[in-house]
């Protein structure tokens, strides 16, 4: 029976490990903008005459390193749900990214 005992405690052990390492894993993935030195320092409006994808002003305003941060910046900002596409006659507000 003591055997029994000491399997569970080795599994409710490694079990807590995978726990907490999966979880500082998900922490660092979900704030890794604050460690790569990519800073948001300020932003700017742009009119669009046309309906506009967000990709192509990410490939506009943004390079390779900073596209992803710019799009989830650009629709947090302007309110942008699911669409990839802004509405022709319209003024957004877009992010200036910046390494440090």
């Amino acid at each position: 029976m003591e055997m029994v005992k000491i399997n569970i405690k080795k599994i409710f052990l490694y079990l807590l490990i995978i726990i907490v390492a999966s979880l500082v894993i998900i922490a660092f993935y979900y704030n890794r903008y604050k460690f790569s030195g990519i800073t948001t320092t300020r932003y700017t409006k742009v009119s669009l005459e046309y309906e506009t994808n967000i990709s192509e002003l990410a490939d506009k305003y943004s390079n390779d390193m900073t596209k992803s941060r710019f799009v989830s910046e650009i629709k947090k900002v302007n309110d942008i749900d699911n669409s990839d596409y802004i509405p022709g006659n319209s003024t957004i507000i877009i992010p200036i990214i910046e390494f440090e």
